[in-house]
């Protein structure tokens, strides 16, 4: 299965191959405290996945990316485009949209035994623009 992750916003796009995902997960997110179907909704995407370092003749690493943006505090370039998908043999398995993102948490880990990374971006859509979500799949890629 491949696994992609990208984020469109004011600088270059950041895009995330399937080489450095682990794992897409998808959450739409009620109050607990509600007795009836809420509006007051959270999407979230979390990705995870590896940091591969940059090797000799490769473009560099472009995880670094992601943390820049989970820094960046105010502006035009806070909200951004997203799409992150799963496709396997020629079919789009899901394709998750969400045209104003922003990063909730972001976390880096490495290991000192095996000297890789790992990181866990926590992505969630502003909430005045919930209608735009969108979520597709089961399709064949043409």
């Amino acid at each position: 299965m491949e696994a992609y992750l990208r984020v469109i916003g004011k600088n270059k796009p950041i895009e995330i191959s399937e080489s450095h995902i682990l794992e897409i997960e998808y959450q739409v997110i009620t109050p607990d405290d509600s007795n009836a179907r809420s509006t007051d909704v959270i999407y979230k995407l979390i990705v995870t996945g590896r940091i591969i370092p940059e090797v000799g003749g490769t473009t560099g690493e472009i995880v670094l990316d992601l943390d820049r943006w989970s820094r960046v505090q105010h502006g035009t370039d806070l909200y951004r485009s997203v799409e992150a998908g799963y496709s396997a043999e020629g079919y789009k398995m899901r394709t998750y949209y969400l045209n104003k993102a922003f990063v909730q948490d972001y976390v880096e880990s490495y290991d000192d035994q095996s000297g890789t990374g790992t990181f866990r971006i926590e992505l969630c859509q502003k909430k005045d623009h919930n209608y735009a979500v969108r979520v597709e799949g089961g399709f064949l890629n043409t």
